[in-house]
């Protein structure tokens, strides 16, 4: 007779490491499909444990790759709600860029776009959450932990993006947000990573998301009012599509390097 009880730790990792080993014999095999089925039971079996369950769908989307788009898509999916449901977005869209590179092969414009707008909405719910989640008091408006992550994942979208023909026009955008997130991590760093920039991207050199962010870096350098540092967005929201959104990311970008700096802003 079979029990219903719940599976403890031990057990459940006794179960996941017999699948793991059976995806490592079947990809030593090239058993591309018995690899991703074993890590894909891995994930599911994962269930209450995300952490360990993303990573296993997005190591089943790497095996299934070489057999199956369609389940290479559906287990990069699964990682995303995954990331979802811990609140992570952007990681959520940063793995959801990798199912884009999968259409392009074939220049499926249409499935890429939709894709491509699910990105965009999770990158809206990682600021929502970034900003909502704050307090508003004397404490560091964002995570300083988190901030050098949430850069170099705005980097490593730059760099799929630029990659695609599709996407390169979004890497500016991008390069942007990295930059406000390093004023929080790194501030005087900022001329140094517009330089790499410049070499890496060329889009980026002359572009008026480079101009924007040397204009604020100079604002808080010379120690201007808050009129000042708000009149230079006014000038730029409209080019580069400043929403509110936008907005109160970088006044919460400025405040977090205020206050680290015990300078409020």
């Amino acid at each position: 007779m079979h029990s219903n009880r719940l599976l403890n730790n031990y057990e459940l990792n006794e179960i996941c490491n017999t699948f793991k080993r059976a995806a490592r014999i079947f990809r030593t095999k090239k058993d591309w499909n018995g690899c991703g089925e074993a890590l894909v039971r891995c994930a599911k079996l994962n269930v209450y444990r995300n952490d360990f369950s993303s990573t296993d769908y997005i190591h089943a989307s790497e095996a299934f790759k070489n057999v199956s788009r369609q389940k290479s898509v559906y287990c990069i999916i699964q990682a995303v709600k995954v990331y979802i449901d811990m609140r992570l977005f952007m990681m959520a869209s940063y793995y959801h860029t990798s199912i884009l590179s999968i259409y392009e092969e074939n220049d499926e414009f249409q499935t890429i776009v939709t894709h491509y707008d699910k990105c965009k909405e999770l990158l809206c719910k990682h600021s929502l959450n970034k900003f909502f989640d704050n307090t508003r008091s004397d404490d560091l408006y964002l995570d300083l932990k988190n901030c050098t992550h949430i850069m170099k994942s705005y980097e490593e979208l730059a760099i799929d993006a630029h990659k695609s023909k599709y996407l390169d026009c979004l890497v500016k955008g991008y390069l942007l947000k990295a930059l406000l997130y390093n004023f929080a991590v790194d501030f005087f760093y900022t001329p140094f990573l517009i330089l790499i920039y410049d070499d890496t991207y060329p889009q980026f050199k002359n572009s008026y998301e480079r101009e924007f962010v040397e204009e604020l870096f100079y604002i808080y350098l010379r120690k201007k009012t808050n009129k000042d540092f708000v009149a230079v967005i006014k000038r730029f929201e409209k080019i580069i599509r400043i929403d509110r959104l936008m907005y109160y990311h970088i006044i919460d970008v400025f405040r977090t390097l205020s206050l680290s700096q015990k300078n409020k802003f």
